[in-house]
């Protein structure tokens, strides 16, 4: 079986290493990786990569526009990661956890399940 070979663009150093670990431990193969959008795209164009992860708030060129690059030259497939979303979502963790620990074992309110069609 053929390992898939992925590219890794993200601005934060430490979460580029993060992101890696996972996919290697999920048997991927990282071929590649930067840290700014402008070395990014070319060294996505000398690789041969099967899908590109990219940081939507890269230095340079953004994933953003390099996704779209990336579309048109019919390279891989892409997935843009947005690490404001991550900050947010780190800022309302404590607040979802007491949340959570608050409602734990109630149950959902009655008549709560979304209505479809």
């Amino acid at each position: 079986m053929t390992r898939s070979r992925i590219f890794l663009a993200a601005a934060d150093e430490e979460l580029r290493r993060k992101i890696k670990n996972i996919l290697m431990k999920e048997g991927f193969i990282v071929i590649g990786e930067t840290g700014d959008g402008s070395s990014a795209l070319r060294m996505i164009r000398t690789l041969d990569v099967d899908l590109i992860i990219l940081d939507a708030d890269l230095p340079g060129v953004k994933g953003f526009e390099i996704a779209r690059i990336i579309k048109e030259e019919r390279i891989a497939p892409v997935v843009v990661m947005s690490n404001s979303w991550q900050k947010t979502c780190r800022k309302s963790k404590r607040n979802t956890d007491e949340s959570f620990e608050s409602h734990r074992g109630r149950g959902l309110p009655q008549n709560s399940a979304p209505k479809y069609g």
